[in-house]
């Protein structure tokens, strides 16, 4: 049993760290744990995206036990502004105590916590705390890459998938962004970090284009070699190409490459609720099929 008293935290700290949280997510990755809601690239994509990287200090923590030879990570928490956390221990050693302990240690006031439906034992924790599920969560879908079991490529016509070239595509990679998720925070440099990032690689950058050039549906897909999972995060369309089936044909181009690759699983995430409902069908249209449910529990003031 650990020894939760010396439980110590110390601020994210650089590109390391990003490595630790990513060993720590993929040890629940190889367990096919149902309390393991992140990826790797997930990760890179929050840590690019969410905040600026010179706040992470202030919001990441990593933990460790004071004491062992081992003195490696062995969990991690996301405090968000003003008072919301989502957090992460390896599966193997993860229990009540520990979670308990982060909570006691953390300087920040929380009053709003995620996990997932599965991890009964933290939302159990939660309830002795006076936390209550509160609203919609995220739904994490998975499915195998056996192209067997694909339909061929179909496009309208004169439309084609690629990947984007940058710096060439950058402005028009940026503004489809803006246009699938109005109101939209990307910019131009924030998508220049995200390819910046270990993880990115420019031939999952997925692109459908339309015949006159224009950027009509997109998506990134993070390939970890590790794991042979590929996550998808974003997808989006365009509203003035909606319901044209290029969300699907640039996702089942990814998973194409992903599978050849040597990949075996494909991983996404929806909103819940009325929000995600044209997410969610998407994807179960493409062969996903729901494994987990992120939900957040919050603490009346």
């Amino acid at each position: 049993m650990l020894e939760t008293a010396t439980l110590v935290g110390r601020p994210y700290a650089g590109p390391a760290d990003l490595a630790a949280m990513q060993a720590l997510l993929r040890v629940g990755r190889r367990l096919a744990d149902s309390t393991t809601n992140w990826s790797p690239g997930e990760l890179e994509w929050g840590i690019v995206t969410d905040v600026p990287a010179t706040d992470l200090s202030e919001r990441v923590t990593l933990w460790s036990l004071a004491g062992r030879a081992d003195d490696r990570p062995i969990a991690w928490t996301w405090w968000t502004p003003p008072d919301e956390l989502d957090w992460f221990v390896e599966p193997t050693i993860d229990g009540p105590g520990i979670r308990a302990a982060i909570l006691d240690r953390l300087e920040q006031p929380i009053r709003t916590i995620w996990t997932t439906t599965a991890h009964t034992a933290v939302i159990d924790l939660l309830a002795e705390r006076g936390y209550e599920r509160d609203g919609d969560g995220y739904l994490h879908f998975a499915r195998s890459l056996d192209a067997a079991d694909d339909p061929p490529l179909r496009l309208p016509d004169g439309f084609s998938v690629r990947a984007v070239e940058l710096p060439r595509d950058l402005e028009e990679r940026v503004r489809v962004h803006r246009a699938a998720f109005a109101p939209s925070k990307m910019t131009v440099e924030k998508h220049a970090r995200v390819a910046g990032m270990p993880g990115y690689r420019p031939d999952f950058d997925l692109v459908a284009v339309a015949p006159d050039g224009t950027f009509a549906s997109f998506c990134i897909a993070w390939l970890d070699d590790e794991t042979g999972i590929v996550e998808f995060e974003p997808v989006g369309t365009d509203p003035a190409f909606a319901r044209r089936g290029l969300a699907s044909a640039v996702m089942n181009t990814a998973m194409t490459r992903a599978a050849a690759l040597g990949a075996g699983v494909a991983l996404v995430t929806s909103r819940g609720g009325e929000k995600g409902i044209r997410g969610t069908s998407l994807y179960r249209s493409l062969g996903f099929r729901q494994v987990r449910e992120t939900v957040p529990f919050r603490r009346p003031a």
